[in-house]
């Protein structure tokens, strides 16, 4: 876990604070997870744990309108977790409880009509259709009402799930981080998260930047209720982009500190075990599709093409990554499990 910064101490070219001067150590398996946990994962666990706490406590204490930037910073936290799902979200289907998409603007007004008592216990909320909940069921109550009541009793019923879901996932995450792995099982860990990313760079292509006409009676577009098409895309981009390279936009100015692996990266594999070309290649990729999706524009068809191609050309390189030079044997599975 200390590779990056013995780099440093080793040696940088003058000038050039940050570039390694020798080649980055061989990494093993169980410290690239460990730190594809603790740099990523785990992370983002928390960052969804708390602003899922707080937009259930926004929606117990504050004004109605006063609540949709935590619905907002909730959602995007989300978006960055399971833009690469693995592990918990996935055996517990969580986007059953919290992404169910489209809403059904019906079916949330029948839980109205029923009164505070059809939602009021754990044991009435049980008999709720997922297509009811989670957060595109509160943003359509945040974004297209008033806040009379009793919407504001049902989304913070339906806040305390999600709530009660991040929780448990963050606990998952944390176990995780704090296991002990032997070589052969962290290898088979990463392979599959390798197959979760690549396939979601897939998902976001076909799914989410295309209009779906099963939301014609909320959105069309994925969180299109509230107007936050774009920046959901644009999370889910930098989460991917985390995964494979490490949020390289963030770091520091100086063209040659993008050299410097950041651990946990696909980008750290593949200096680690002497790949320094398709590493470059591997950012060069990584970085259009974030830029290409930073322009992405629903109403503009041009830029939905450009983020697609993008996208494409970032799966197919990482597919062939991933089988010819590690042998990962590539599956994906949705986020809902199936």
């Amino acid at each position: 876990m200390e590779y990056a910064r013995a780099a440093i101490k080793k040696g940088a070219l003058p000038g050039c604070e940050g570039t390694p001067a020798a080649p980055a150590p061989y990494i093993r398996a169980s410290e690239l997870v460990l730190d594809l946990l603790g740099h990523s994962l785990l992370p983002a666990a928390n960052a969804f744990a708390q602003h899922s706490h707080t937009l259930h406590e926004h929606l117990r204490t504050r004004p109605w309108a006063d609540c949709r930037a935590a619905w907002v910073n909730s959602m995007l936290a989300w978006e960055t977790l399971s833009a690469v799902p693995v592990d918990a979200l996935l055996e517990r289907r969580s986007a059953r409880t919290v992404d169910f998409w489209p809403t059904r603007p019906a079916q949330i007004q029948v839980l109205l009509d029923a009164g505070t008592t059809r939602f009021d216990s754990p044991q009435a909320l049980q008999t709720i259709g997922a297509s009811a909940k989670g957060l595109p069921a509160l943003e359509w109550l945040l974004f297209r009402n008033d806040g009379s009541a009793p919407q504001p009793a049902l989304a913070v019923a339906l806040a305390e799930q999600v709530l009660l879901e991040a929780r448990t996932l963050e606990q998952a995450y944390t176990a995780l981080h704090q296991t002990t792995w032997d070589e052969a099982d962290a290898w088979s860990a990463y392979g599959n998260w390798f197959g979760q990313a690549v396939g979601s760079l897939e998902q976001l292509r076909l799914k989410k930047l295309k209009a779906n006409t099963r939301g014609k009676d909320s959105a069309i577009w994925v969180r299109g209720v509230s107007g936050q098409t774009r920046a959901a895309w644009q999370a889910q981009a930098r989460a991917l982009q985390a995964f494979f390279t490490g949020p390289l936009d963030s770091a520091p100015g100086s063209a040659c500190h993008a050299a410097l692996p950041l651990p946990g990266t696909l980008h750290s594999l593949l200096l680690g075990r002497r790949y320094p070309r398709e590493a470059e290649r591997l950012q060069v990729l990584t970085r259009a599709m974030v830029q290409a999706l930073h322009q992405a524009r629903p109403e503009n068809t041009a830029s939905l093409q450009r983020a697609q191609q993008s996208l494409a050309g970032l799966h197919r390189y990482v597919s062939d990554l991933g089988s010819e030079l590690f042998d990962f044997s590539l599956g994906f599975t949705d986020a809902d499990g199936d």
